[in-house]
């Protein structure tokens, strides 16, 4: 069973947690040193840069293409052990950068971010 948390960004700068699973290390197949990765569905039309705060230290992982999913590794640097994270998404060429609610991230986690449309 994979683990996967969803969040929802919201461009009017309201942020909810929709869901979250457990993965279970014992099933044969799971390898614990898993990279921990990012799905970001993009709904806007706009490019979005996306960043991870791991405290105050702010990391940029990558674009997402407006209106498709893009998927990045989230070095194993940023997520050693649990760790405290959050995301931010910044549109390119607009305004409105929203960031998502704190989460305690593990090694391995499919974590997934969601922009909605405006």
């Amino acid at each position: 069973m994979f683990e996967r948390r969803r969040f929802i960004l919201i461009t009017i700068l309201t942020v909810a947690l929709a869901g979250c699973g457990g993965r279970n290390r014992a099933e044969p197949g799971i390898v614990p040193d898993e990279p921990t990765t990012l799905k970001v569905e993009n709904d806007q039309f706009n490019d979005m840069h996306i960043y991870v705060y791991r405290g105050s230290q702010r990391i940029r992982i990558g674009t997402a293409t407006g209106k498709s999913s893009t998927s990045f590794k989230i070095p194993k640097y940023i997520v050693s052990g649990v760790t405290t994270l959050q995301f931010e998404a910044v549109p390119i060429g607009g305004r409105g950068a929203t960031r998502s609610e704190t989460i305690t991230v593990s090694p391995g986690e499919d974590l997934i971010l969601h922009i909605l449309p405006i």
